[in-house]
């Protein structure tokens, strides 16, 4: 990114907002006068191709008070539950934007600090979608990273119009061309390979395994296996 910045007026969706408009115009137009504000001077292809905006949304449990607050990310990072029966990624995607209760947030117009909440949202979804598993952790008690060898279902066909706020309908299916496995049990060691599709082509609907200097043609139904640490998804437009 910052070898291919370059000064750019971010285009709004909205000119302007006033206090008569929905919430929903309100929410884009700050996020991406945010955005605008912090990339217009260092502005690339990677923002436009891989960041996402992102709001983290406050509640009052006992009133209708919430803030939001914008930011934007381009890598979606997914923690791996050990004590998680299902091994869908849908139940992770669910964990990550789900409510999460405060202990200690105190509502800026009622006081109230109990059962206030926090969930993510996703404003805009990128062009192109990367999940990392979050595979690798660190145990205090151990003084040393570890790996979570668990199973995760993931679909060729990606639906994140659950988690975003705005345009649910909208730009919301992803479409599965990369996977990055790692073969191991440890993170200091392993092997990395990938598995690839070229959804540019018409022609070539096929999967590719790279592994090293070979490149082999696999079956769609090897695509999802146990040794997924990132996937990449492309926008359906």
């Amino acid at each position: 990114h910052e070898a291919k910045i370059y000064e750019y007026d971010i285009p709004l969706t909205y000119s302007v907002v006033t206090d008569d408009d929905d919430v929903h115009k309100k929410i884009i137009y700050n996020s991406e006068e945010k955005f605008k504000k912090e990339y217009s001077q260092k502005y690339s292809w990677v923002l436009k191709e891989l960041f996402n905006k992102q709001a983290t949304i406050t509640n009052c449990s006992n009133c209708s008070y919430y803030t939001i607050n914008y930011d934007s990310q381009h890598i979606l990072q997914l923690p791996i539950l050990e004590n998680m029966v299902s091994t869908s990624i849908y139940d992770y995607l669910n964990n990550y934007f789900g409510k999460e209760i405060l202990d200690c947030w105190k509502c800026d117009s009622c006081d109230n600090t109990n059962g206030n909440s926090k969930q993510y949202r996703f404003i805009e979804c990128p062009q192109t979608l990367i999940i990392q598993l979050k595979r690798f952790e660190y145990c205090t008690k151990r003084n040393s990273r570890f790996k979570i060898v668990k199973h995760v279902d993931y679909p060729l066909i990606l639906n994140m119009s659950p988690y975003k706020l705005v345009n649910k309908s909208i730009n919301s299916k992803y479409e599965l061309f990369g996977v990055v496995n790692h073969r191991g049990v440890s993170p200091f060691g392993g092997h990395y390979y990938s598995y690839c599709k070229n959804i540019k082509s018409k022609k070539d609907n096929n999967w590719y395994k790279l592994n090293d200097e070979t490149i082999t043609q696999i079956s769609s139904d090897k695509i999802i296996n146990d040794n997924a640490y990132i996937l990449f998804y492309q926008l359906i437009n």
